[in-house]
């Protein structure tokens, strides 16, 4: 009975060895599978890469046309300046107060006209 149980026990092994080979001997061969198909798509792709570049025709042109000139004045704005009343007077209208007004040059509302 000793011996039988022995036998069976180096059965078991013997048999978890050759499984577990013929696992790793599928396993390279898969893997050199997936890299032989990805060497022949590469190569296909190279190949058929070549051939489109090698149909383009490269062409130097010369476009001459007619240039229009244009000549646009433009306002110098720094050179703009307000006088102090004016300056005072759109300060005013910013800070929407009432500006001042000089009596002389302006007549009140109600006086007649002449």
């Amino acid at each position: 009975m000793l011996g039988a149980g022995v036998v069976m026990l180096g059965s078991f092994g013997a048999t978890a060895w050759f499984s577990y080979r013929a696992g790793q001997n599928e396993c390279a061969s898969t893997t050199a599978r997936e890299e032989r198909v990805a060497q022949l798509a590469g190569s296909a792709a190279a190949e058929r890469a070549a051939e489109a570049i090698s149909k383009l025709k490269v062409t130097h042109e010369t476009i001459r046309q007619n240039t229009l000139r244009e000549v646009v004045e433009r306002a110098v704005y720094r050179d703009c300046r307000h006088s102090p009343d004016g300056l005072r007077d759109v300060n005013a209208a910013l800070t929407a107060t009432e500006p001042r007004v000089d009596p002389v040059a302006v007549p009140p509302v109600d006086a007649p006209s002449r």
